[in-house]
């Protein structure tokens, strides 16, 4: 941009090249930008979420539609989906990203969390994602439940060991197809969907 005599305060996707560069994590360009004169300029919600769940999404190794150059962000909404996340009782906050290129009903996903500067993956896996109220090492516990079948259930409570999430308490719910509650019993945790 710089190279080519463009302003540096010239918005892109209604955001200054100095707000993306940050929402990047681009430190190099955002000083660069600086200083050539660019300015932050105004956040706005949407257009920071749109290219902080790029940001994610690239971490994570999730596929990502192209930018069309004539593209606006409202051409890719259907692709962010991003949730903040408190897991942690005062500090930065985590993110929930799903997989934008999923359409089935157990997505996969990816759990981060920020430390300084540093965006780290703390769990991945899929299926559907609940935060919990007990904590360990600062954050909270997280359940996990996926359809492994069409009567079953697999359900993992994961705890934080301080780096990343570990399976401590897994069970399956299977049905037996006549509208009763399903038997459920507890079955050895697997770490498999955590490792990264």
């Amino acid at each position: 941009m710089l190279d080519h005599d463009a302003n540096p305060n010239e918005p892109t996707e209604g955001l200054s090249p100095v707000r993306i560069a940050t929402l990047l994590d681009r430190d190099d360009i955002r000083q660069d930008l600086e200083a050539a004169g660019g300015k932050a300029g105004p956040s706005a919600a949407d257009l920071d979420r749109f290219w902080l769940a790029r940001r994610l999404q690239a971490i994570v190794g999730f596929w990502q539609s192209p930018l069309s150059f004539e593209a606006t962000t409202d051409d890719y909404s259907h692709s962010v989906n991003l949730t903040r996340m408190d897991l942690e009782a005062a500090g930065e906050p985590s993110y929930f990203v799903v997989d934008p290129d999923c359409s089935s009903a157990d997505c996969g996903f990816a759990v981060l969390h920020k430390e300084g500067r540093e965006w780290r993956v703390v769990l991945n896996g899929w299926g559907d994602f609940q935060a919990l109220p007990d904590r360990h090492h600062g954050l909270a516990d997280l359940r996990v439940s996926a359809r492994m079948a069409a009567a079953r259930y697999d359900t993992t409570v994961y705890r934080f060991d301080g780096h990343r999430y570990r399976a401590h308490k897994c069970e399956v719910a299977e049905y037996d197809g006549n509208d009763s509650d399903p038997t459920v019993r507890p079955i050895v945790c697997s770490d498999e969907v955590t490792d990264q």
